[in-house]
């Protein structure tokens, strides 16, 4: 595999993971702000206030799915980082970085290296997956 195409490839992953991550704080804020709407009380009857529980009840579950997402997004990076299955080596980053091009390419890095731990992932995953159906067969 090319240098070009490996770089575009872990660009593509890393557009991905940073949409998955950005629909998911989303998601979050925003029912978080549909639920305080909801909750303002407002003499309201109890028939009400029971379809509102159980809005408040969706939209908290919608939460929760949201966060269990950005949860496996983490621990598929923590994971990588352990493996470091990657013969890529990691830039360090320094503090007083001035040279914003040459942070900026170092950032890309990280980012790209945190693409290529979640697919090698997925990928043992897949292969795992074939092998117990092999041995079950």
């Amino acid at each position: 595999m090319s240098t070009e195409s490996f770089q575009r490839r872990l660009t593509e992953h890393t557009n991905t993971l940073n949409a998955s991550i950005d629909g998911a704080t989303q998601t979050l804020l925003s029912r978080f702000q549909d639920i305080a709407d909801i909750a303002m009380n407002q003499r309201k009857d109890k028939h009400t206030v029971s379809s509102e529980v159980y809005q408040i009840e969706c939209h908290t579950l919608s939460m929760i799915r949201a966060v269990e997402q950005l949860l496996d997004i983490s621990r598929q990076l923590k994971s990588f980082w352990l493996c470091n299955s990657s013969p890529t080596t990691v830039p360090s980053l320094s503090y007083n970085e001035t040279d914003l091009v040459g942070l900026r390419t170092k950032l890309t890095s990280l980012q790209n290296i945190g693409l290529d731990v979640k697919n090698s992932l997925v990928n043992n995953t897949a292969e795992s997956n074939e092998k117990n159906a092999d041995i079950t067969s």
